[in-house]
This record gives structure tokens, C-alpha cells and sequence, in this order.
């Protein structure tokens, strides 16, 4: 069990943040327990290590938790004198909520001076992973949640995940940091949203707990495979590497009797080349339709193919050309 006293204490987490000594550490405090436990451990570094840091806390609505959630935020930070940004983004889903926070961490907060430090734990590797399981997707979708990746220009760092803490592993800190009124786990408001099941991740968080009773390792074994699809979309990643090199002629242009030869002999190798390359080079998530439809496109020595947005295939003299 971790509470932010042992976090801080046992040496790990302050540790772990040491690779990130030039940067300025960005918490992104939501104001619920697993950032509180968050926040009073970084606390307790700062009085012991010197460790600076700062918060950027979301209001995404005007409910009694998001009210409740701001409270706490800006009265923790101004009795411990950390400074805090708070932004106004209102949502109506969780996409949104992404995409808001994301915007707003790319303007202020980039990769090279700032690393973003948020409460995520395995139970929301667990969510993650079914959610996109249930959306359709690749090796890739099945990681879940990194311990550390940048996405833009932002570089996050999951303390919980590296520290491979599920939700239940976490327990309220009751020292110096505490507030009168938070002394308890059931003292934390419920956030609104997280009772709204048009929300996805709420459904899956609901579909979890009912299997559990059933399936008692479901989580473990969860965890176990998202660490095997890591693997494999490595694997992927290497072999479309590799395989771009033998067939690229120019930049965006491929030799078209050696794609033919690839598809005689390992169509997996051109599915997954396929797929990747226009995620790589072109930020487009195409589907089997689209790869079926290549398929004639160079079995019928078709000489132009569209795709989603803009996107084409044209071929001249044996040659490839991906174009936009």
C-alpha cells in the first residue's frame, strides 16, 4: 500500500523524477484522492528534497464536485505557496476533455522545458485497454496507458503506473498536508461525470466491476497481455521499418513489382506496412476495406487509387506514388 508519505519516503518516486532534472515538474491535479495522494507526496519532496513543481488543475463543468475539485486545488496550493493555473474548458464527453487539456498543455507547457505529471494507475491501464478492444484497434490501442510518452509536444510521466500501483493500492495521507474535512477516503466528492454512463470509460469502469466477481485475475491478466501488445506493435514498428526500406524508391514512392512480390508471398508483411504508413507519413487510421481495396488497385494494374482526405495512389512506370 502507498499513501504520500511512503511514496516520498521509500526514495523511488523522488528517483524517478530525477531523469527529469531539467525540466519543471506540472502536476495535473484533478482535486480527487489519487491527485491529492499524488500532490502531498511531491509536497513532502519539496520540504525534504527541494523538489519545485507546480499545478495546472481543469474545470471542465459547473457541477457541486467541480466547484468542490477547484476548492481544494487553489486552497492547497496557496497553504503549501505553489503556483497553480487554473483553465475553464467545458465538455460534454471525455473526448473533448482530452482534446481541451491537450490544447491548452501544448501552448503553455512544452516537452523541452516541462514534464506533466498525472494520477493515472493501473486501473486506468485496465480501462484503456477495453475501451479500445471494444472500438476496434491495433497492437497499439491494446498498450493502454504508458508510463511515460509525448503526445504533441508534451511529455507526461505516470508516477502510479510506474510504480505499478492499481486504485485499491492508494491510501489517503493523514500528516501535515491533510485538509480538515479530507481525512477519509469517502470524504472526496464523487465527480458527476463519473455517474454519467453515456460517458465510454464510465460503462467500461461498470463492466469491470460486475466481471470481477466472476473473473477475480481479470485485471492482472489484463495488465499481463497489454505488456505482450507492447511487444508486439515493437515488433510491427521494426518490421515496418524495415519493410519501407526495401520497398522505398524515392520519398513517398515504392517500387510496385516489389509491393506485387509481397503480396504473392506474406500479405501480412504488406497489411501491416500498409497500415502504419499512412499513420506514420500521412496521420490517417485507414481499415481491411481500404486494404482490400489496394489490393485490386495492384492486381488489376489500376493507375490511381483515392483515399480518405485527399490522399492517392497513382502509378508510373512500376513505381508507387503516395500523394496527398
Amino acid at each position: 500500500m502507498y499513501n504520500s508519505e511512503t511514496l516520498a519516503r521509500t526514495s523511488v518516486l523522488y528517483e524517478a523524477l530525477k531523469k527529469f532534472s531539467d525540466k519543471k515538474i506540472v502536476l495535473s491535479y484533478s482535486g480527487n484522492k489519487d491527485s491529492y495522494i499524488l500532490f502531498t507526496a511531491l509536497c513532502l519532496l519539496k520540504d525534504e528534497n527541494n523538489l519545485d513543481f507546480e499545478i495546472v488543475h481543469f474545470v471542465h463543468g459547473n457541477s457541486q464536485s467541480d466547484i468542490e475539485a477547484e476548492k481544494i486545488v487553489k486552497s492547497q496550493a496557496l497553504a503549501n505557496n505553489i503556483s497553480v493555473a487554473i483553465f475553464h474548458e467545458p465538455i460534454t464527453n471525455e473526448s473533448q476533455g482530452r482534446e481541451a487539456r491537450q490544447k491548452v498543455l501544448e501552448k503553455l507547457y512544452p516537452s523541452s522545458k516541462f514534464v506533466i505529471l498525472t494520477a493515472h494507475h493501473l486501473d486506468d491501464v485496465v480501462e484503456t485497454f477495453l475501451m479500445n478492444l471494444f472500438n476496434g484497434c491495433s497492437y497499439s490501442g491494446l498498450l493502454g496507458i504508458p508510463i511515460q510518452n509525448e503526445i504533441g509536444n508534451v511529455l507526461y510521466f505516470r508516477a502510479y503506473i510506474y510504480l505499478n500501483c492499481y486504485k485499491k493500492d492508494l491510501q489517503v495521507y493523514k500528516g501535515r498536508y491533510s485538509i480538515v474535512g479530507l481525512l477519509d477516503n469517502k470524504s472526496f466528492d464523487e465527480d458527476s461525470m463519473n455517474l454519467n454512463f453515456s460517458f465510454k470509460r464510465n460503462a467500461i469502469r461498470s463492466f469491470i466491476n460486475s466481471a470481477l466477481g466472476s473473473f477475480p485475475y481479470l485485471k492482472n491478466k489484463i495488465i499481463s497481455f497489454s505488456l505482450f501488445a507492447e511487444q508486439q506493435n515493437n515488433i510491427n514498428v521494426f518490421c515496418y521499418k524495415q519493410t519501407d526500406y526495401l520497398l522505398s524508391i524515392t520519398n513517398n514512392s515504392y517500387s510496385l513489382s516489389t509491393v506485387k512480390h509481397f503480396l504473392e508471398n506474406n500479405e501480412d508483411v504488406i497489411r501491416n506496412w500498409f497500415f502504419m504508413l499512412f499513420k506514420d507519413k500521412f496521420k490517417v487510421n485507414l481499415t481491411i476495406r481500404h486494404l482490400e481495396e489496394f489490393k485490386r488497385f495492384i492486381n488489376d494494374n489500376a493507375k490511381i487509387m483515392n483515399l480518405p482526405n485527399n490522399l492517392k495512389i497513382t502509378v508510373t512506370a512500376n513505381v508507387l506514388v503516395f500523394s496527398s
